[in-house]
């Protein structure tokens, strides 16, 4: 299906946009997995109570989950500038995200306090049964699938790898220079 024409300049500025957004994807994403490993890595080491690592595994995940869920609205408002070649990546993504359910998660647990049947607090038992749903095959599996930088992050097999690939497609298609997004208002 053809895509609709549009206006060059609006389409380089939507353009400009999406790889500031993307920026800041990639950051959010690789930020948090780092800090959870890091962390992680020292509670097994007996450095950090798992007192305190269940906070910092919270902050990390809610802000990856968040981002993946703005993931999808980013697809819709920009995914029509994607070039060609790279459609099939930015929509493959969309629909991991879509099998996942990360919308329920963050609609149902990550973004609320009480539980909707029971109406009381939601559980960390509660939380971690439908972090399941989203990590059926558990967190390492997980926070591999959006930043694997030991495996070189393969493309298209982890989110930053996808988000990295669509930005760089948006840049060398539109002729976006680092500065303009660096200094984008």
């Amino acid at each position: 299906m053809p895509r609709p024409a549009a206006d060059p300049v609006a389409d380089r500025q939507d353009a400009l946009d999406a790889c500031d957004v993307l920026n800041d994807f990639i950051g959010d994403f690789i930020t948090s997995v780092m800090v959870f490993r890091e962390y992680h890595g020292l509670t097994q080491r007996g450095k950090l109570t798992l007192q305190m690592m269940v906070p910092i595994q919270k902050m990390c995940l809610s802000n990856i989950l968040l981002s993946l869920y703005k993931l999808e609205e980013f697809w819709k408002r920009y995914g029509r500038l994607v070039p060609e070649l790279n459609v099939e990546a930015g929509k493959g993504l969309v629909r991991e995200i879509n099998r996942r359910k990360v919308a329920v998660f963050r609609n149902h647990y990550a973004g609320h306090l009480f539980h909707r049947d029971t109406q009381r607090p939601l559980t960390t038992n509660q939380i971690g049964a439908a972090f399941g749903l989203i990590a059926p095959t558990g967190a390492e599996d997980f926070f591999k699938w959006i930043n694997d930088p030991e495996a070189g992050n393969p493309y298209p097999s982890t989110v930053v790898s996808v988000c990295e690939v669509l930005r760089d497609a948006l840049i060398a298609k539109f002729q976006i220079t680092p500065e303009e997004v660096m200094s984008r208002a």
